[in-house]
This record gives structure tokens, C-alpha cells and sequence, in this order.
């Protein structure tokens, strides 16, 4: 029976090899050598672990998977071919040692690989957000961190691949602190439900999921812009009609739309049209649903908004055409 290695002790491992990683990255960069002659030294390391690999698995799971598990990550960092090679036989030690820290080890770097190759996504992205969550359950949160640096450099380096398309809805309650004042917390507390029940319904009926709520509003997501259209266009009615009056007035909203890639960060999603869609909602007043143009470009008719021209938003890097929902519902 062989113990397997702590978290602790793959930190160490991980702290053995950075050296022999950062030289070779320092090499490649600094052009030392000649780039078959790296390719030589690369393939001569790769090889002799690939010997002491097979010699120890005559022996010992523990060894071998600790070989395998390192290579695999110095393979993916310098972007060798055999990266996958040494995936597969750390998966094949891991499931024969039963190892679930070795395991959820596999998923973030097999992630990872999936990232640097290009080919990752929401699937990946998954996939590592459950491993760094078991890892932190194992008690392992220093190994969580670690492998998460990590995976966050990749993305940083080679930029995120696309998620899934969506169009995002923001609401928000429009002057909604003076109403509460007006209302005292009790009575705001009964409005506030009843606009979140409103809300709620309106997503639902028209195919949407709530990503998050903001307190005075919610921010929701839809397959389909025409669907997302849709329910602005019913939520303006719906909460007329609910006549959701305090002493400040009547309780409206504003909206706003975009559509992009979205990543699914469970109960919450990140994305740009996630921020594009909170800043065009800015745009707004009552009873209106501004949409930036990426929701057009993703299919929405265009004859159905009028364009309000070119705006500068706050943490937006480029300049996005507004249009305002022309609707008798939404202006």
C-alpha cells in the first residue's frame, strides 16, 4: 500500500521543477540556442523521464504518477507535443492509486492544455472550476491557489476562447433609494418581493435563467436576442401593471441588453457583453430598454430600434453604437 503524496509535497515537486522550466522558457526567449537544438534538449529530458517512468512503474504508483503529474506540467508550460502523452499517464496512475487529489490535479491541467492549445471553453472552464473546488475541500487550499495562478496565466497569455452566446439583461429600479425612503424598509422590503416575483416570472416565461441579483434588479441571460427583446418588452407592462406605488411614486425599471460570449461562473457568469449589458442599462430611463449594437450583429432586427449614436462607457474599451427599443411598451 503506498500513501499518497500530501498537497504539501506536490508544492515541493512543483517548486523541484520551476527552475529547469524557467531556464528552458529563458532559452527559447533569449535565443541561446538554436531552436532544434532546444527541441534536442527537450526531447533528451522528456526521454530520460519517460525512461525512469516506465522503470518505476514496475515498482510503485506513487513515483510514477508524481513523474508523470510533473511532466505533464512542464510539457504544457513549454507547449511540448508529449504534454498529452503525459496527461494520459498520469490519468492512468491516478485512477489506479484512487487518488481524488491526483485527479482533480489532472482536470485543471488537462484545462489548461485545453487553453494553451486553443481549444478550451465553458466545458473546460467547468471542469476546473469543480477540481479547484475539490481541491479546496480536501483541505488542500495552497494547491488550490497554486493551480489556479496558473490557469488564470494561460488565460491571461493566450486569451480566453469564446464561451457560450448569449444576450444579457440588465434591470435596475430606477431612483430606487428615494422610493425607499418614501416607503420606510417594511413596506419596501413587500415592493421589492413582489418586483423580484415580476422579474422572475418575465425571464422564465420567455426561456432566460437569472445569473445574479443586484440588490434593486437582476441580471439574467437568453439563448436568443429576439428572446431577451421579448421579455424587456414584457417586463415594462408587467410592472405597471402590478402598480407597485409608494409615497415617492411608482416603482418603473430600465434595461439594458448586449449579446457575446458569456462564460457560466455558477450562480454568476463573466464575459464583456456582462458589462456591456450594466453600462448600456446606464444609458436608460424609466421605462426604457437600451441594447448595444452586438445585439443586432447576433441577429436582432435592426427596424426594431432607433439609434441613439456612438457612446463612450465607463470600462468599455471601445466606443458601442445605443439603441433605444421601439416599442409602445418600452419608451
Amino acid at each position: 500500500m503506498h500513501a499518497i503524496a500530501t498537497h504539501e509535497q506536490h508544492v515541493a515537486n512543483l517548486a523541484v521543477l520551476h527552475p529547469l522550466v524557467q531556464f528552458l522558457q529563458m532559452a527559447r526567449m533569449a535565443g541561446h540556442q538554436a531552436d532544434t537544438d532546444l527541441e534536442l534538449l527537450g526531447a533528451g529530458l522528456f526521454g530520460e523521464f519517460q525512461a525512469a517512468y516506465h522503470r518505476g512503474i514496475r515498482a510503485s504508483y506513487d513515483w510514477p504518477l508524481a513523474i508523470a503529474l510533473l511532466l505533464a506540467c512542464a510539457a504544457i508550460e513549454l507547449g511540448d507535443r508529449s504534454a498529452e502523452m503525459w496527461l494520459d499517464l498520469a490519468d492512468e496512475g491516478a485512477g489506479r492509486a484512487g487518488s481524488v487529489l491526483e485527479q482533480a490535479l489532472l482536470r485543471v491541467e488537462r484545462a489548461r492544455y485545453s487553453f494553451m492549445a486553443g481549444n478550451g471553453g465553458q466545458a473546460e472552464l467547468d471542469q476546473s472550476r469543480a477540481a479547484l473546488e475539490t481541491l479546496d475541500a480536501l483541505g488542500a487550499p495552497l494547491l488550490a491557489r497554486l493551480h489556479r495562478e496558473r490557469l488564470t496565466a494561460v488565460a491571461g497569455r493566450v486569451g480566453m476562447p469564446s464561451g457560450r452566446t448569449r444576450t444579457v439583461m440588465f434591470t435596475d429600479i430606477v431612483d430606487s433609494t428615494r422610493l425607499m425612503a418614501s416607503a420606510g424598509n417594511a413596506a419596501w422590503a413587500v415592493i421589492l418581493g413582489e418586483h423580484h416575483r415580476i422579474v422572475r416570472s418575465v425571464v422564465g416565461r420567455f426561456r432566460g435563467s437569472i445569473m445574479t441579483a443586484t440588490g434593486d434588479g437582476f441580471a439574467a441571460w437568453f439563448e436568443s436576442p429576439d428572446d431577451a427583446v421579448d421579455a424587456a418588452r414584457a417586463l415594462h407592462p408587467a410592472i405597471e401593471h402590478a402598480a407597485l406605488d409608494v409615497a415617492g411614486g411608482s416603482v418603473t425599471v430600465r434595461v439594458g441588453l448586449a449579446s457575446g460570449s458569456v462564460f457560466d461562473l455558477g450562480g454568476d457568469a463573466s464575459g464583456l457583453a456582462v458589462a456591456e449589458a450594466a453600462r448600456v442599462m446606464s444609458t436608460a430611463t424609466a421605462g426604457q430598454t437600451h441594447l448595444s449594437r452586438s445585439v443586432i450583429d447576433h441577429g436582432f432586427h435592426i427596424d426594431a430600434c432607433r439609434s441613439l449614436g456612438m457612446h463612450t462607457l465607463k470600462g468599455l474599451p471601445n466606443p458601442i453604437e445605443v439603441f433605444a427599443l421601439e416599442s409602445p411598451t418600452s419608451t
